[in-house]
């Protein structure tokens, strides 16, 4: 699937880049959309609102991070399982509450653990 690194990627191909690798229902509660805006955006009817882009970037991050070690297959599953460390809620759920940071530290620790 490659990689996409935020600095060097639009919008637009963050956002088809993710939709291919969390699937569109993931991405949406990733983001805190709904599925019919997620598809706008991938109609590029509409974009995503500057607190959209920003978790939509941030979850870009986390996936590059996780996928350091980790097959896309992996790193999407990673993304849906409950963290002890996110107080047992799953990073889609914790970025979507804005938490990118608390996301991204855990992304890391699992890595240095792998």
């Amino acid at each position: 699937m490659g990689e996409v690194k935020p600095s060097d990627a639009t919008l637009d191909e963050v956002v088809r880049f993710l939709s291919q690798g969390l699937g569109r229902p993931l991405l949406a509660q990733t983001i805190g959309v709904s599925r019919h805006t997620l598809a706008s955006w991938l109609r590029r009817s509409s974009t995503p609102s500057p607190r959209s882009r920003e978790r939509l970037t941030g979850a870009l991050a986390v996936w590059n991070i996780v996928a350091e070690v980790e097959a896309p297959e992996t790193v999407r599953a990673w993304f849906m399982g409950m963290k002890d460390a996110l107080d047992d809620y799953s990073p889609a759920e914790v970025i979507a509450e804005g938490r990118i940071d608390d996301v991204a530290v855990v992304a890391r620790a699992y890595v240095q653990r792998s």
